[in-house]
């Protein structure tokens, strides 16, 4: 199934979270016809597709940002010319904070 233009930013902005209400507003189009386009089968089924590619990337943007931050870690750890002090401070500080992520995440 082809998309009109306006259909195809439509699909690409609900999958990335943006709510009727604004994506109707970006795009200029009344809430009748997004209501009207989100009945479509292909519709609602190219916007979970958008959503599983837009989460798919969006985790691998994660994690290797989480192997970047573990690896400029390790290296602030492993430097004997920072204080242990301050090393373990911020040791702790960097576990709290993935703590808080964890939980808003599951939350």
């Amino acid at each position: 199934m082809t998309f009109s233009i306006a259909q195809k930013k439509a699909i690409k902005l609900l999958s990335t979270g943006v709510n009727f209400r604004q994506c109707c507003k970006l795009l200029k189009i009344s809430r009748y016809t997004l209501w009207q386009w989100r009945k479509l089968p292909h519709f609602q089924e190219a916007v979970e597709y958008e959503k599983q590619k837009y989460l798919t990337s969006y985790i691998e943007d994660l994690d290797h940002l989480k192997k970047k931050a573990i690896g400029k870690l390790t290296e602030f750890l492993d430097d004997n010319s920072i204080p242990l002090e301050k090393r373990i401070s911020i040791a702790f500080d960097a576990i709290n904070t993935a703590k808080t992520i964890k939980i808003q995440y599951l939350n």
